[in-house]
């Protein structure tokens, strides 16, 4: 590692610290991210990010390049311009920048999405299911809540919302290092950030429904319909599932981290008929049949 940031960089590293494929470093005592990057997402990005000192500072090579080769993949060099603090509600808000008031391709590009995922993990299903029973029996349910969410997105796909700069997962882990990281960055709707911040919460806190619908809620009221009808679908779609399907599968995890959710199933379909009354009372939103019994 030390050689590769000398022979792009021409930097000396005085320590290094990773986790998982980010590399944390130390140069002239200051810190550093070196981590996988997507070149066309970065460059999409980054002049929004010109004038927002939070985001962390793209180094160039000598070479005057964004992204270098290493393991097998592109990476690049940050110089970081914030403290390691796990995020809060705040700093989620803060870091959203908005960059259209309209985009007509982020519902598609959600429904496209979410179909291939659904189809790939049918695939799985029929080509792995001796091996797996129980995550198979219960991903059935999970696939089906992925298809109520496809079918409401497709009620309102003929609708725009504002795009802005948001983070490809966040959760309520997630750090300030890694909230401004450019690399973490996708161009979305604002409610993605709060839908998957909200889900990881709910799934790994023991914070009451009354608690999060009031904090829920507010953020919802400075929303266009269309925002809060994405925030209700993206709610609705069991990335939590997903996650834990993954960690099953590709990084061998027993079966048994799946109690996590589905132990808390049936509060959560309370959650989402509680959160589709407050949000019809001021917005048009279609109904889905086992929400309104």
């Amino acid at each position: 590692m030390k050689n590769v940031i000398k022979y792009y960089y021409d930097l000396d590293i005085n320590s290094i610290r990773q986790i998982n494929n980010v590399f944390h470093l130390v140069i002239n005592n200051n810190n550093y991210i070196f981590c996988p990057c997507n070149l066309n997402e970065l460059q999409k990005i980054e002049k929004y990010l010109l004038n927002n000192y939070n985001y962390h500072q793209l180094i160039i090579t000598i070479n005057n390049e964004e992204i270098v080769p290493y393991n097998n993949n592109y990476y690049s060099l940050f110089k970081i311009n914030t403290i390691y603090k796990t995020i809060d509600l705040k700093n989620i808000l803060d870091s959203n920048i908005q960059i259209s008031y309209g985009d007509k391709e982020i519902i598609n590009n959600w429904i496209n999405i979410w179909s291939m995922h659904v189809d790939y993990i049918e695939e799985q299903m029929r080509e792995m299911s001796s091996n797996y029973i129980y995550l198979f029996k219960i991903a059935n349910y999970y696939i089906g809540l992925a298809e109520n969410a496809i079918q409401f997105l497709k009620s309102i796909s003929n609708g725009s919302v504002p795009a802005y700069i948001t983070h490809k997962r966040l959760k309520i882990n997630t750090n300030l290092v890694e909230l401004y990281n450019p690399a973490f960055l996708i161009i979305d709707t604002r409610s993605r950030d709060i839908a998957e911040y909200y889900k990881d919460m709910f799934f790994k806190t023991d914070i009451s429904l009354e608690n999060i619908m009031e904090q829920i809620m507010p953020i919802l009221n400075n929303y266009s319909s269309t925002e809060k009808q994405l925030f209700f679908a993206r709610m609705i779609y069991p990335t939590y599932f997903f996650d834990v399907y993954d960690d099953i599968l590709f990084n061998n995890k027993n079966e048994s981290i799946l109690n996590s959710i589905t132990s808390k199933s049936v509060e959560y379909e309370k959650f989402i008929k509680e959160l589709f009354n407050e949000i019809k009372k001021t917005t048009y939103i279609e109904n889905i049949d086992w929400l309104i019994f």
